[in-house]
């Protein structure tokens, strides 16, 4: 064979390679993206924490919890990223929510903001449906070590759906605001 041909080979060889391994990359992305949707709710029921996908190992409980996500008294914004990987690994039970800030502390109606249909500081036993996406959280904000904290993300109350308030905590707030958390149950 000469180098001519041999150059000629090497090369529709490689530009072929090149090819399949672009149409099996696009072939995998697609597979993950039809699959992930009917796999949500099998991912829920059996409580997976990690997940792997051609080779991409995803720490979904880990990353979610990472220490900038429990800083503060105040609940964080819910990015996408964030309400997916939530959603994936949402567990059932009581759990925590932000209900919102009041202005002046200690106000029960004067909403600065709010995350669920309440026009007043909810009383155990009343059933509020979320007005946006709110992160489950373990448990209510508490000060360790100097600092405020937030209990560990456990899930997300998709918008719409309604919880029982078990009990409610009022955490001041800066800006002589109330942040109100609610320990609540999906019913």
């Amino acid at each position: 064979m000469s180098k001519d041909c041999f150059d000629k080979w090497e090369s529709v060889t490689n530009t072929l390679k090149n090819v399949f391994f672009i149409i099996g990359s696009i072939g995998v992305i697609l597979l993950i993206i039809i699959l992930l949707p009917q796999l949500r709710s099998q991912i829920k029921s059996a409580k997976i924490e990690s997940l792997e996908i051609a080779g991409i190992k995803l720490m979904l409980y880990n990353e979610l919890n990472i220490s900038e996500r429990s800083k503060g008294e105040e609940e964080i914004e819910v990015s996408r990223p964030v309400e997916v990987a939530a959603e994936l690994i949402s567990y059932e039970g009581t759990f925590w929510v932000y209900l919102g800030a009041t202005t002046p502390r200690g106000s029960k109606e004067n909403w600065v903001t709010k995350n669920f249909n309440i026009v007043t500081v909810p009383k155990s036993g009343d059933n509020i449906v979320a007005i946006t996406n709110v992160l489950k959280r373990a448990e209510k904000p508490k000060i360790e070590e100097g600092k405020w904290v937030k209990g560990e993300i456990q899930g997300l109350v998709k918008r719409g759906q309604k919880v029982k308030i078990i009990d409610i905590a009022e955490i001041p707030g800066t800006r002589n605001r109330s942040l109100w958390w609610a320990k609540v149950l999906s019913p």
